[in-house]
């Protein structure tokens, strides 16, 4: 322990690997939170057990929990939930647009009918 305090206090320090070397850890992360995303993305319409979705991610459903809560901000559920819920309200706004333009449709429809008979 004596030497590595002497080591880090030291003023004489030469860099041992060239610049261009950096060890990315953060690539295999992103690999590994991209397969989740991928994962859950096309499997949120049906239940995904806790055990399935760390398989996918290569690891145990405790590590799965702490990685993926310390990489997204919150949990695995919570983020399935906002899937689910940004999928309904698409679904919501598709159904809104559809309505409104068979009102539309009818409308045109109607008027020249209403015009006529109020003629």
């Amino acid at each position: 322990m004596e030497a590595l305090n002497c080591i880090a206090g030291s003023e004489q320090v030469k860099t041992l690997s060239s610049i261009g070397f950096r060890h990315n850890f953060q690539e295999a992360e992103y690999e590994r939170v991209n397969k989740i995303y991928e994962y859950s993305l096309k499997n949120f319409k049906r239940v995904i057990q806790l055990e399935e979705i760390a398989r996918v991610a290569n690891i145990s459903p405790h590590s799965f929990c702490r990685f993926f809560k310390s990489r997204t901000r919150k949990t695995y559920s919570r983020f399935l939930i906002e899937i689910r819920v940004g999928h309904a309200c698409k679904l919501l706004i598709e159904i809104i647009l559809a309505l409104s333009k068979s009102a539309m449709r009818v409308d045109l429809i109607i008027s020249p009918v209403s015009i006529n008979i109020l003629n």
